[in-house]
């Protein structure tokens, strides 16, 4: 899926900012640090085990030499979510790659993701990054609408063989 800010319909943000407004006030953002291996590992492994996209769950050896801008988000002081970014070139433009977003699935339906999705809006355009792609199977409902909301559209089609 992509999306080219440039063309983000207006009344997105201000209905993402309206939808974290009754939790704004409980939860903040921190960069991720090498220190927060285990945590990121908790969060994603807890978060993409329950949900239907393909899975792989991640290990403190993949974390070794990651390259992603991640931002975990805090809820009451303790990080149930995270972001993470990865940017390249392409045809002399920059590109952000949401590679993962995710939330603690008894955190869900909060407004975690949305406040997630702001984080990297803004990261983002302070970046001037205008193009943003992401991988979502449009089994996994819940997120698939979400970043139809946003705006993003199909571009290019993988498949990926689900074992039994």
């Amino acid at each position: 899926m992509r999306l080219d800010l440039r063309n983000l319909r207006k009344e997105i943000i201000p209905i993402l900012k309206k939808k974290i407004e009754p939790i704004e006030h409980l939860i903040s953002f921190r960069e991720y640090i090498q220190d927060d291996k285990e945590i990121f590992l908790h969060i994603y492994n807890r978060s993409f085990l329950v949900s239907p996209d393909p899975f792989r769950s991640v290990s403190l050896d993949d974390l070794e030499d990651l390259k992603l801008d991640i931002f975990l988000i805090k809820l009451y002081g303790k990080e149930t979510g995270e972001i993470s970014i990865d940017t390249e070139i392409r045809d002399d433009e920059k590109i952000g790659i949401i590679t993962s977003l995710a939330v603690l699935p008894e955190k869900r339906r909060m407004g975690l993701g949305s406040a997630l999705a702001l984080k990297a809006y803004e990261f983002l355009k302070e970046n001037n990054i205008n193009i943003v792609e992401c991988k979502v199977g449009e089994e996994n409902k819940p997120s698939y609408s979400f970043i139809k909301f946003i705006g993003f559209k199909k571009y290019d089609e993988e498949s990926v063989e689900l074992k039994s």
